[in-house]
């Protein structure tokens, strides 16, 4: 007798329904008279990408404007599937999603199998707010921190007497621009995954071997600082001189008074314009007499991850 086909069962497609959200209903119902307030003043219009950022959440996930039907063949059910607005700087779903696939593929396809650590480095405020209009410039600074990071990698090996092999001492790393802060205020800034080592080759065409590294110590943090200070320091002074120039060229006034208060953690608007505003973790003021003693323009962070990056699912 022949034996019944095993019955499937799928957990089904749950469809999320932005339209009952606090952030939904707040842009539907004052969105465009907000833009219509604004577009009423000259110089203070949003720039048309904020626009269209803000627009497209309100249609993203909601079937009125769009959907493709889906047809499952274990439990022979049809889905509809809302588009999404595939923003990349407000919406949070299409942000979450984007940033779980993101770690998806460099966990299954472009780490490798050794210890990864993290670095985390900060800008100096006065080029916070250059390097959140300037794409060149914070590519620049990117790519300086990246090497000099690779710089103290292979500093490391030769101080272990690794041999260099035929192509020196190689790494990898993925650095990615982070540009909010704790409180959501302006602040670009640098997350990068670095292999905690090198790899070398005996020959051109030989197989790679890989060479763990010890963990930096808080000497090895300073010297990796000074040295990315040091080769920007020009960069540094160059742009707090042309920073009244670059005021000018910023044809966009309230986006720019927006950015410069959101760096510097002010208000932006109403009778506290300019006032700092207080942090959700702000210590209280320490009653001892301020020391003169120079504040740190940028700084490092160091996390150790393991064997290999957690993947995460969203």
């Amino acid at each position: 007798m022949p034996s019944r086909p095993r019955e499937v069962r799928c957990p089904g497609y749950r469809r999320r329904d932005p339209t009952q959200s606090l952030l939904y209903e707040l842009l539907r119902e004052h969105l465009e008279t907000f833009l219509a307030e604004l577009d009423a003043h000259p110089g203070l219009a949003l720039p048309r990408f904020v626009k269209r950022e803000l627009r497209g959440f309100l249609e993203c996930g909601v079937l009125a404007h769009g959907f493709a039907r889906v047809h499952c063949t274990s439990c022979a059910r049809d889905s509809l599937v809302a588009f999404s607005c595939k923003g990349r700087g407000f919406c949070p779903s299409c942000g979450g999603r984007r940033m779980s696939a993101t770690a998806a593929h460099l966990v299954d396809h472009v780490l490798p199998e050794t210890p990864i650590r993290q670095w985390v480095f900060t800008l100096p405020f006065s080029l916070r707010l250059r390097c959140a209009f300037d794409h060149e410039l914070l590519a620049f600074v990117r790519r300086i921190f990246t090497r000099v990071v690779f710089s103290y990698l292979a500093r490391q090996a030769r101080a272990k007497a690794l041999p260099s092999g035929a192509l020196g001492f190689r790494s990898g790393a993925v650095n990615i621009v982070q540009r909010a802060g704790g409180s959501l205020n302006l602040n670009p800034h640098f997350h990068a995954v670095f292999i905690d080592g090198v790899y070398t080759r005996a020959t051109l065409l030989g197989p790679a071997r890989f060479h763990e590294l010890p963990a930096p110590e808080p000497a090895d943090v300073d010297w990796t600082l000074a040295r990315i200070h040091s080769r920007l320091r020009s960069l540094f002074e160059r742009c707090i001189d042309t920073e009244q120039e670059f005021e000018s060229r910023e044809t966009n006034e309230l986006l720019l008074h927006l950015a410069s208060a959101s760096v510097h953690g002010q208000a932006a608007t109403g009778d506290g314009n300019g006032r700092a505003l207080p942090g959700l973790f702000t210590p209280e003021p320490d009653p001892r007499p301020e020391r003169d003693s120079p504040k740190p323009s940028c700084s490092l962070v160091l996390l150790r991850i393991g064997r290999r990056a957690t993947r995460f699912n969203k």
